[in-house]
């Protein structure tokens, strides 16, 4: 009898940034069903990755040098609509979060976010959720209500 297996969602993470890149190895490193399969700091050395690699969700900056990564997220989850996108930045949230949305993303966390809700977007990106903050989804929601 093979014993019951967990499923792992495997993780890409790109920002120019390469602490924070650590960093984020580090915190999915210590959760069984997370697995960091590539960590690169410019857009275009993802997409070499989405050729090689399965990659469930892309956890991400917005900020790189002469680089629109709206235009790559829309690209991107147009090539490859089973990856999921999360974004983290320190962008002013009111106005990124919906940009992100808009261009195919699946969420928006400001990068000051306790580890416990980036863990937990993750998940719920994964799971096919959008994730953003309460106060940014308490805003989504009025403006569609209109």
């Amino acid at each position: 009898m093979n014993p019951a297996r967990k499923t792992v969602l495997t993780i890409a993470l790109l920002d120019q940034h390469c602490i924070l890149r650590t960093g984020l190895e580090s915190l999915f490193g210590a959760i069984e069903e997370l697995a960091v399969i590539g960590s690169v700091s410019r857009p275009h050395e993802l997409s070499k990755c989405f050729d090689i690699l399965q990659v469930d969700v892309v956890v991400m900056g917005l900020v790189f040098d002469g680089d629109d990564a709206l235009r790559h997220i829309t690209d991107w989850s147009e090539s490859y609509p089973e990856t999921k996108f999360l974004v983290l930045s320190q962008l002013p949230e009111m106005i990124c979060a919906r940009r992100v949305l808009d261009a195919g993303g699946n969420g928006y966390l400001m990068k000051g976010s306790c580890p416990s809700a980036i863990i937990d977007g993750v998940h719920r990106v994964a799971a096919g959720g959008v994730v953003v903050s309460a106060s940014i989804a308490g805003q989504l929601l009025t403006d569609f209500s209109k």
